[in-house]
């Protein structure tokens, strides 16, 4: 036996072995996601007990997300925000007594917080294994014309351009506080529009990158290099930094740089893992600052030991908050939606004055009925099912997400990074907003990631005829 062949066989047993741990990860994350859930509702441990058991469940799961090779960057995405942005941050809001909008969240309400929030990822989790089993689809690969690719490229990142002057450079380079005062008045098309001209710019500059990277043509891999020139100024004027909600300027961050790495290896994630703390609790603070006008003193501030601690208790981090004034809400006597709200999501293109029942936000109506004074809030993706439906509602919509978020990933991985396929396509752009999806509220948010999926279903169903067989 050579010294290669050798090699070989240690490294697919390292792999098996690494493939092997993951799963048991996976395994003991559902077990303790189960009995968060157990305590939670019998109220067995103290609140602050329950919410470091349910921290370190996310850790877990995180860590099964980073072994894990069947696992790509949409998941890993997710697994940071249950990490990030709801179990370390509702840690510190139990611990230090203080949530954001100074809220005073009942104890009893807080207990079925945790518990929703274990359903909800535990759902999501058993979502993953489905599309392994008796209901795997192994598509053949399909391959969209490359011209036809950059042509469609070219239209949406055109199009999004002409709605970006339509609005203007003030409306577009405004600050949200800003945005909110100029569509007072609009009906909130304006709003629509800028957040679709934002997503068909994101998909048109992805679909462009991915061209002059991957292409196996040097004409086109060479025309969407040049384009790249136009491609750029136009991408930071549609989607300007400082302007962006933080939850917004992940995702696509994110995303971008899947045309170049493979999320799906192990090193990345663990590279990318390392560097997210420092990006959500400094770099992030440091743009927020940058985008309200702020000085260089004043950046300094933000990123400063003692505003990192005051800043998970900010709106930034209300899921858990939102999470558990949803149940309020419910308790209190406020009807169900019966999926109003979902509704809502699917003819987002509907404006409100063609459609004057059009569902409020959640997170609105959530927060009007329990007295908060600011009503532009988030809702999560499992407190629009709970709302929506009750617990079986969390448990249908999270097991779909995981089977939708397992069955891309999938199909996704069987193509090299960037690699100009539909499913492709569809992995990376569900990557810059699934942190969005998960935050909601979703019929705010619904614009940005149905118009950009909506476009790529019309690219895939118009160029169906020119598909392109390699073998």
């Amino acid at each position: 036996m050579s010294d290669l062949d050798l090699m070989g066989i240690i490294k697919n047993k390292g792999a098996s072995l690494q493939s092997s741990f993951a799963e048991l990860l996976n395994l003991v994350s559902m077990a303790l996601l189960l009995i968060v859930i157990l305590i939670s509702e019998l109220q067995l441990l103290s609140i602050i007990r329950v919410s470091l058991l349910y921290t370190f469940c996310t850790f877990v799961f995180l860590g099964y997300v980073i072994l894990d090779p069947k696992r790509g960057g949409v998941s890993f995405i997710l697994a940071l925000q249950f990490v990030l942005f709801i179990s370390v941050p509702a840690t510190f809001q139990i611990s230090g007594d203080l949530f954001p909008f100074y809220a005073r969240p009942r104890l009893d309400f807080m207990y079925s917080g945790f518990s929703i929030l274990a359903l909800s990822q535990l759902a999501i989790q058993l979502g993953f294994r489905v599309p392994m089993g008796k209901f795997k689809t192994t598509p053949k690969p399909k391959y969209l014309s490359e011209g036809y690719i950059s042509k469609w490229a070219w239209y949406l990142g055109a199009f999004a351009f002409f709605i970006g002057l339509l609005l203007g450079p003030s409306y577009m380079l405004s600050t949200r506080g800003e945005i909110g005062e100029l569509t007072a008045s609009s009906d909130g098309i304006q709003r629509q529009l800028l957040f679709i001209c934002r997503s068909l710019g994101l998909v048109a500059f992805l679909m462009i990158l991915s061209m002059a990277v991957h292409s196996s043509s040097v004409k086109y891999r060479q025309r969407n290099k040049l384009l790249l020139f136009v491609a750029i100024p136009i991408f930071i004027y549609l989607n300007y930094p400082p302007t962006l909600p933080r939850t917004y300027l992940i995702g696509p961050l994110i995303s971008i740089t899947a045309i170049f790495v493979n999320y799906y290896k192990t090193s990345i994630k663990l590279s990318l893992f390392t560097l997210a703390f420092p990006l959500v609790y400094l770099v992030l603070p440091a743009i927020k600052s940058l985008g309200a006008g702020g000085s260089l003193s004043s950046i300094k501030d933000a990123i400063s030991i003692e505003k990192i601690y005051t800043y998970v208790f900010r709106v930034d981090f209300d899921i858990y908050l939102w999470t558990v004034e949803s149940l309020e809400y419910i308790s209190s006597g406020a009807e169900y939606r019966w999926g109003h709200n979902f509704l809502g999501v699917l003819f987002f293109f509907v404006p409100r004055s063609l459609w004057p029942t059009k569902p409020e936000n959640t997170g609105s109506l959530v927060s009007s009925h329990l007295g908060y004074i600011y009503n532009n809030v988030s809702s999560p993706l499992w407190a629009e099912a709970y709302v929506s439906l009750g617990v079986l509602g969390v448990i249908f919509v999270m097991l779909l997400f995981g089977i939708i978020i397992s069955t891309l990933e999938s199909r996704a991985r069987s193509y090299a990074a960037g690699q100009i396929v539909i499913d492709n396509y569809s992995y990376i752009v569900l990557m810059a907003f699934v942190i969005i999806i998960i935050r909601g509220a979703l019929n705010s948010v619904a614009p940005s990631f149905g118009s950009a999926f909506l476009a790529l279903f019309a690219v895939y169903m118009f160029g169906k005829k020119r598909l392109v067989w390699r073998r």
